[in-house]
């Protein structure tokens, strides 16, 4: 069934509804050129609003035998696997999830549709026309001075060659008219980075078309329309992308956005590389100076997420994303939506005659699993260990000092910010504002005898022994302290202490939980460790509680 609406515009609102914003700004698309009302009434250009207002016919008087208009509305939003045609595999099951608005709405806007002008009531479109044919009959198209019997106007609206209704409206008077289309009857890519079009057609005074006329004659050109824009609307959920943790890459999260993806969630993962290790050990390495690119291991993550997600955004058609960050994924992705009100990013979202619409990339939601927010005392620990190395200097016997070694065979770009005092400092310098944010932050030891068995432990480097001296270290670990001790014609002394906690926090046998959970958790996601926390199962239960806004935490649907 379609549903047929008009909104009837008044003089009043044209002044403020017809205001063009500075071009120069985002988001960025053809200047409105009409002179009805402009579309940004209803909103910008974008992805999901899909305007054409200067295609061929447009802003003209056209009658019958100069149309029909004809207008290809390109959609570059990329929402679901579709058929050859281009027409949604599985909408249905999309709309059911929230995921897809179950329609999308058509407005034209027309002036002068006479559908209550009779033609016995002057001269129709043809008042003006009347001295060059001769015409001084009102209802007279043939000009042989008799009273044809001709029709109100009535204009055909078909969607990819399909009827879905008649333009309503007045004489001499502009109107919007909407139509409320099911989305199956949409067309849209068939894969990322494709467009799809959908034409739309306006067939003019089409009850005259056929018309009988009083010399014999078939057909009267009487009424006219003109159409300033054509545009189509809808709504859909922002693709999300997954991004990594340290030493890790896309591939190893492919099971989570395969979770993600079962629930029919459109998901991209990103590749982040690590700065390379100084060829020359400096101080500033050894003390997390910010000065040296290295230890700003989030600033090279930010880097490149603004070149990957700007790609995967304009790929998908979407202004919008949502990042899953696993561990320090989830700094990451925090910094890269703290980095895009600083500076915004343009991403280009589609086109409009032919010229592109592009707009400020935002990230409606930030999910992150396992991350350590408060920092890492094992990071601290690599820190220590490098300021042994750097200074040539002989390590205090303790227990610190040991662990400190153990740390540094994992030695990487990523241990300054993975810090207890610099990761919750970028936290609290990095703002994500009105952002939607969640987090899973798991304890292994699910059946809570402070020990991991197999079943715990399945999938943890180095086996189930590994695993428990993992889990017992992070969580024992409750501070580390370096202090160094210059010696007289001697290496300096470094002593490393550790306080310990009295019992064994919760943790993922790498991130304690009370570092990981900063915002709101997810239920339901219980006894995972850290490298088998980004499961399937767990990129499951994250997209079904985004699709329950009455019960979950997250909220990603259209509804």
């Amino acid at each position: 069934m379609y549903r047929f609406e008009v909104v009837i515009s008044t003089l009043p609102m044209l002044a403020v509804l017809c205001a063009v914003p500075d071009a120069k700004a985002l988001p960025d698309f053809p200047e409105w050129r009409g002179d009805g009302i402009s579309f940004e009434a209803f909103q910008p250009p974008d992805s999901d609003f899909v305007v054409s207002d200067q295609a061929p016919l447009l802003d003209s008087e056209i009658h019958g035998y100069e149309g029909p208009v004809v207008v290809a509305l390109p959609i570059r939003r990329y929402v679901a696997p579709t058929d050859a045609d281009g027409y949604l595999l599985s909408p249905d099951e999309l709309v059911e999830r929230g995921l897809l608005s179950a329609t999308a709405t058509l407005r034209v806007l027309a002036y002068d549709v006479d559908i209550a002008t009779a033609t016995n009531q002057g001269y129709g479109d043809r008042t003006q026309r009347a001295g060059d044919r001769g015409w001084d009959v009102a209802g007279d198209c043939d000009g042989d001075r008799i009273v044809d019997e001709l029709w109100p106007e009535n204009d055909r609206v078909l969607l990819n060659g399909a009827l879905i209704g008649t333009l309503n409206g007045y004489d001499s008077a502009w109107q919007v008219n909407e139509f409320e289309i099911p989305i199956s009857e949409l067309k849209f890519p068939a894969a990322p980075g494709q467009t799809a079009e959908n034409t739309i057609t306006i067939e003019v005074d089409t009850l005259n078309a056929g018309v009988l006329l009083s010399d014999g004659g078939v057909g009267c050109n009487w009424w006219y329309v003109k159409i300033d824009w054509i545009a189509l609307q809808f709504a859909a959920t922002a693709p999300v992308v997954v991004v990594h943790g340290i030493r890790s890459n896309a591939a190893s999260m492919a099971g989570l956005a395969a979770g993600l993806e079962s629930e029919g969630l459109i998901t991209e993962s990103v590749n982040l590389s690590e700065l390379p290790l100084p060829a020359t050990l400096t101080a500033d390495w050894a003390t997390c100076s910010t000065k040296e690119p290295y230890n700003n291991s989030v600033v090279e993550s930010v880097r490149q997420l603004r070149e990957q997600i700007t790609s995967i955004a304009e790929s998908y058609g979407s202004r919008t994303v949502r990042i899953v960050g696993h561990s320090k994924g989830g700094l990451d992705g925090r910094a890269f939506i703290a980095s895009l009100f600083v500076e915004p990013l343009p991403v280009a979202i589609g086109e409009m005659d032919g010229q592109p619409v592009s707009a400020s990339l935002s990230v409606d939601s930030l999910v992150t699993l396992n991350t350590p927010h408060r920092g890492s005392l094992l990071a601290d620990l690599g820190v220590a260990q490098r300021r042994v190395l750097w200074g040539n200097t002989n390590p205090a016997p303790e227990f610190g000092a040991l662990l400190a070694f153990a740390a540094g065979k994992f030695e990487g770009s990523y241990y300054c910010d993975l810090t207890a005092q610099r990761a919750w400092d970028r936290v609290q310098a990095s703002h994500i504002y009105s952002t939607q944010a969640a987090s899973i932050a798991t304890n292994a030891d699910g059946d809570a005898d402070f020990a991991l068995d197999v079943a715990e432990a399945a999938g943890f480097p180095g086996g189930t022994s590994a695993a428990n001296i993992m889990y017992n270290l992070v969580g024992r670990l409750q501070s580390v302290e370096v202090q160094v001790d210059p010696v007289f014609n001697a290496p300096d002394l470094v002593t490393i202490r550790t306080t310990l906690n009295t019992t064994t926090e919760p943790n993922d046998a790498v991130v304690p939980v009370a570092s990981a959970a900063l915002y709101p958790l997810l239920e339901g996601i219980g006894a995972w460790h850290h490298m088998s926390v980004a499961s399937p199962q767990n990129g499951a239960a994250i997209a079904l509680d985004a699709q329950d806004p009455l019960t979950g935490v997250l909220d990603w649907t259209v509804r």
